[in-house]
């Protein structure tokens, strides 16, 4: 493949897509698409049946600041809903299609046992059971296709949210109030609950006083369902609202029976982390009938103080008495959960990386369902799964990142960089926790989709630092051949300068090949 070929396949593959997908700076000044222009785009790709073309849908409304934008959003989000209902009733119908050619191969079995193994009946039983493992094979490849379908949905309805979030950020006065009005109107008064629950990523982190004033009035609502409760509960305390520590420590007094508002109340104190949290903790438990918010309670007042005096009140105190007049707060909550914060900068894998730019490009083809090796019966999904987690909820706020699945599809969470804010975190969570593995392996498309999204014509990289996982090698894509995957990577690395960190999991990968590419973006490979 010559080099000339290679430059011109980089800037045809990469370029052009990136004018779209961001305005580069010293590019050529594009004329900003009217509100009913980018409608007429956003409608066209949600309808789409271009997989590419259909998950960039709501990014096309992004940049817009007219309130009615909340009404396309809305529009769009019933469209996925829609299409993700067709996909269900599709992937009934095929698994029952399925089970269906099971029986009839069953069947023929039978028959062939009745017949006392005759040449005719062999004959016949051959062709019928090649038939039918055809058409069962097909089932299966359409199931995953139908599986990735899924996956890109949830995709696009957190592309919605992270959309709704920019537009409501972006907003002031009279234009803010009204696409408010909108979206709580439509997203929060759905009758759906997952519609409900939307709203609050949508407005977790818009700072404004309606804002507010609405997470305080759901929050004191009892009779609202408690899973709303406990999200106003969770976003005040994250904007730190002065009325929250108050409401909180109040909540500590609820029956038992309240215990999804009690823990939501201990975890508020606990993100508040101010010194007036710490007696009301201690007197909670010194409750006898409190359960399981005992050991919340407990992990908060460690997470506050810095130090463990055990579940019970006795210890904690008595501390207290001592303590008290000359505590001084630990500067920020002590982590007492499984994922151990590193000293500084951030691991994958045992990869370590100072960028605070980083896209996570991994592998989730059916062989990563296997038993990963010395990992105690964990499978290597779930272990990538704890891993990519555990890295993204370990960034720093002002960071960013993205995440790009791949089997024999290849599936973009978002469609840009996003900031490393809590409501993201989380969202990528559930998005990645919902994964399953599937399918085969398509590298050469994954990596193409990643300097997409990564590499700016000009200036600094909108990611800077890429992570490669796979556990196989390539059975899937524009190039399938390791060598010639290596060369175009190699072409269009030469203008991007990408720091590219490879993982190879299971005896099944190709280390050579990720040796080099690590070695083409000057980066780390490691065998798991």
């Amino acid at each position: 493949m010559s080099r000339l070929f290679l430059r011109l396949s980089f800037a045809v593959a990469l370029c052009a897509p990136l004018v779209l997908l961001s305005t580069p700076r010293g590019a050529l000044e594009a004329k900003e698409p009217t509100l009913n222009e980018r409608v007429s785009s956003f409608k066209k790709a949600i309808r789409s049946k271009d997989p590419k073309e259909n998950d960039r849908s709501f990014e096309l409304l992004r940049g817009a600041r007219e309130p009615e934008v909340v009404d396309q959003l809305t529009w769009g989000l019933r469209q996925v809903d829609v299409n993700d209902a067709r996909v269900r009733k599709e992937q009934e119908d095929v698994e029952a299609a399925y089970e269906k050619l099971f029986d009839d191969l069953e069947q023929a079995k039978m028959q062939l046992d009745a017949s006392g193994y005759g040449e005719r009946e062999t004959k016949r039983y051959n062709s019928k059971s090649k038939d039918i493992g055809r058409k069962m094979d097909g089932a299966v490849k359409h199931l995953k296709n139908l599986e990735n379908d899924y996956v890109r949905h949830m995709a696009l309805r957190q592309q919605a949210i992270l959309v709704a979030a920019e537009l409501l950020g972006a907003l002031e006065g009279d234009a803010f109030n009204d696409a408010f009005g909108r979206l709580t109107q439509q997203w929060l008064q759905a009758k759906d609950l997952a519609d409900k629950l939307r709203w609050f990523d949508a407005v977790a982190e818009v700072g404004r006083p309606p804002v507010t004033v609405a997470l305080q009035a759901i929050m004191r609502n009892a009779e609202l369902d408690s899973v709303l409760r406990v999200q106003a509960i969770d976003a005040l305390a994250a904007r730190r609202d002065g009325q929250m520590m108050a409401e909180a420590i109040e909540m500590l007094t609820l029956p038992v029976e309240a215990q999804q508002i009690l823990i939501a109340a201990i975890r508020a104190l606990r993100t508040m982390h101010d010194k007036r949290c710490i007696e009301p903790l201690m007197d909670f438990l010194a409750r006898e009938d409190i359960k399981r918010s005992r050991t919340d309670a407990h992990m908060a007042l460690v997470s506050l103080t810095g130090v463990d005096h055990g579940p019970y009140p006795g210890q904690w105190k008595k501390w207290w008495e001592d303590t008290k007049a000359t505590f001084t707060m630990p500067p920020e909550p002590r982590p007492t959960g499984r994922v151990k914060a590193p000293e500084d900068g951030k691991t994958f894998y045992g990869i370590h990386t100072f960028s605070d730019k980083i896209l996570f490009i991994v592998d989730i083809s059916g062989s990563m369902d296997k038993e990963q090796a010395g990992a105690q019966g964990k499978t290597k999904i779930d272990i990538l799964k704890q891993e990519l987690i555990g890295t993204v909820f370990n960034l720093n706020p002002t960071d960013t990142f993205n995440v790009i699945l791949f089997n024999h599809a290849v599936i973009p969470w978002q469609q840009r960089k996003v900031d490393a804010s809590e409501r993201n975190k989380k969202m990528l969570k559930e998005w990645v926790e919902a994964q399953k593995p599937m399918g085969g392996t398509n590298i050469h498309d994954a990596l193409e989709m990643g300097f997409r999204i990564a590499y700016r014509v000009t200036g600094a990289p909108d990611l800077d630092t890429i992570f490669f996982l796979t556990d196989g090698k390539p059975t899937a894509g524009k190039i399938r051949e390791p060598l010639q995957i290596l060369d175009v990577m190699r072409a269009w690395n030469e203008q991007a300068h990408l720091t590219i960190h490879t993982i190879g999991i299971g005896d099944d990968h190709d280390e050579a090949f990720l040796e080099a590419l690590a070695k083409i973006g000057d980066g780390t490979y490691l065998k798991r």
